[in-house]
């Protein structure tokens, strides 16, 4: 199948395979790292079998299309995406589990999801090797806006709509920016507060 009927079928997956995963939403805990509940505006339920769900506020169809892009076209361990769903006036995204921890997590805790006193799971000798790898993620994701550069652009989600990433909760941006000066427009209205008489924090 071609990549567009691929991404159909994943998107409209039928309902009966809809009905295979609600039961297991509810049969299973939500995830957990080192005993810890996730920091999260969604919630992520481990389905027992290789695969979890993703669901919330911010969670939309186009965060699955963007994995699967991403996917496709560079050689960063991005989850395999298996279907999207409505239920509920919210969107699930089924995906593959990967088994492992965030940094922050790894430099914080030990094995046993204690706060280490010294290295954590990630000693921190090991960090200069785990940043190499992170800036080689950055430049393919970069490289990914020269190879399909956008038709009409501006800042906010791919491939449309405005940011819908967390650094902008609670006043999301209702549409996309269109250039620099309004991207930062929107961080200084929201700094107003802060200022006092003089203009200053």
């Amino acid at each position: 199948p071609s990549v567009v009927q691929t991404l159909n079928s994943l998107m409209n997956p039928p309902q009966e395979e809809v009905d295979k995963i609600l039961p297991l939403m509810q049969r299973k805990h939500e995830l957990k790292a080192l005993g810890h509940d996730l920091v999260s505006r969604n919630t992520i339920y481990n389905l027992g079998d290789g695969r979890l769900v993703k669901s919330g506020p911010t969670v939309s169809a186009n965060e699955a299309r963007y994995m699967m892009f991403v996917r496709e076209h560079t050689t960063i361990p991005v989850p395999e995406v298996y279907m999207v769903f409505k239920h509920d006036g919210s969107t699930h995204i089924v995906m593959e589990l990967i088994d492992g921890l965030s940094l922050r997590d790894s430099l914080n805790y030990d094995a046993d999801g204690m706060n280490a006193l010294g290295d954590g799971l990630v000693p921190d000798h090991d960090l200069y090797t785990i940043l190499r790898e992170l800036k080689l993620i950055v430049a393919q994701i970069q490289d990914l806006g020269r190879k399909f550069p956008p038709v009409n652009p501006s800042f906010g989600s791919w491939p449309e709509g405005p940011f819908q990433n967390g650094y902008f909760d609670p006043v999301y941006p209702s549409e996309p920016f269109s250039s620099v000066d309004q991207f930062h427009g929107y961080f200084l209205k929201r700094m107003e507060p802060f200022w006092d008489e003089r203009g200053t924090y």
